[in-house]
């Protein structure tokens, strides 16, 4: 069977194209700017590509935090072959943050067979197997989001003052942006309560912190 020259040349032309998103990606994630990365690998991922470049594009979104989309490229990576090391025990930490614990669990078991003495894999087992007692007393809790005007992302809250102290991010343009997951450098902000439910916009604390 002949393929036609024009077909031929296209299919070498999308192959290239693949070919150099996955330099541009591994470029951007040995240099940690992993949004960079994500938007390179993502590219190359339109056509198949090898495990190795599987596991890293599953690497720069688990650092992102896009949890479904790292499960997704760590899963068809596992598919191929199982995974070990490092790459099992960062997929069960995804899986863990979708709440999959017994998938979860297993992966460490995979690492724990093959590093007996990882502390981190055997804690983070121990929570695959005990989270249902999490939420043994979660009736006596009402949990909610917490609307911080302008703020993507924060944790570490602490009360102070009026308000509370906490550490997070901002959208930013990409000039502005932290290369690891394109938003703001982490900053610490204060917000004030304003009633029950809503709080004031969230304000960076002045002077040397």
């Amino acid at each position: 069977m002949r393929i036609p020259v024009q077909a031929l040349g296209i299919a070498l032309l999308l192959s290239s194209c693949a070919g150099q998103h996955v330099r541009k990606g591994d470029q951007a994630y040995a240099l940690m700017a992993y949004e960079k990365a994500g938007r390179h690998y993502d590219k190359a991922l339109r056509r198949p590509v090898d495990r190795p470049v599987l596991l890293r594009a599953a690497d720069a979104m688990r650092r992102r935090n896009e949890t479904a989309r790292a499960a997704a490229l760590y899963q068809a990576a596992e598919t191929m072959a199982p995974l070990s090391g490092d790459d099992a025990f960062r997929f069960g930490q995804v899986l863990m943050s979708s709440a999959r614990w017994k998938e979860a669990g297993d992966q460490f078991l995979r690492v724990l067979s093959e590093r007996p003495e990882d502390r981190a894999a055997m804690d983070l087992f121990g929570s695959c197997q005990g989270y249902r007692s999490f939420k043994a007393d979660s009736a006596r809790f009402t949990v909610g989001e917490l609307p911080l005007e302008g703020i993507a992302t924060a944790f570490s809250a602490v009360p102070y003052k009026d308000g509370i102290v906490f550490t997070g991010e901002r959208e930013v343009g990409s000039a502005k942006a932290n290369p690891w997951n394109g938003m703001s450098f982490l900053d610490i902000y204060h917000s004030k309560r304003k009633g029950a439910i809503y709080w004031e916009e969230a304000r960076a604390l002045e002077g040397a912190v």
